[in-house]
């Protein structure tokens, strides 16, 4: 298994998954398909899920967010909540927003009633 590591654009934010157990996602996302952008992304977490390290920290920081891609990101999320609730892996996700974006504090908000994980909001 290997990292997986995509160059952000305009619209679409960059993606660091290592197989260490770090995990980010950061920039814009706003894809034309959301789907088609954010499905690698969930396969290697299904195929990871194998050979899992013994912590999982996902930090998500994203400066505009389409509802597309959230539905996504929340598809994304569950599978790490799997994880958590299996008790295979100590995990967490840290949701980042600007401190003045009321919406991105917002968005994760609703995510983190969605989920079991630990889920900390926090302005950068």
């Amino acid at each position: 298994m290997h990292n997986l590591t995509i160059q952000g654009t305009n619209k679409t934010p960059i993606v660091d998954f290592n197989t260490n157990g770090e995990l980010k996602i950061e920039g814009r996302s706003i894809p034309e398909d959301s789907f088609d952008f954010y499905m690698p992304l969930i396969e290697w977490v299904d195929e990871w899920m194998n050979n899992l390290p013994s912590t999982i920290k996902m930090t998500v920081k994203l400066e505009y967010i389409n509802t597309s891609s959230s539905k996504v990101i929340l598809d994304l999320f569950k599978r790490l909540d799997e994880i958590h609730l299996s008790q295979k892996a100590d995990s967490e996700i840290i949701w980042l927003y600007d401190y003045d974006d009321d919406d991105s504090r917002e968005e994760g908000q609703n995510f983190k009633s969605e989920l079991s994980i630990p889920f900390t909001i926090k302005p950068f």
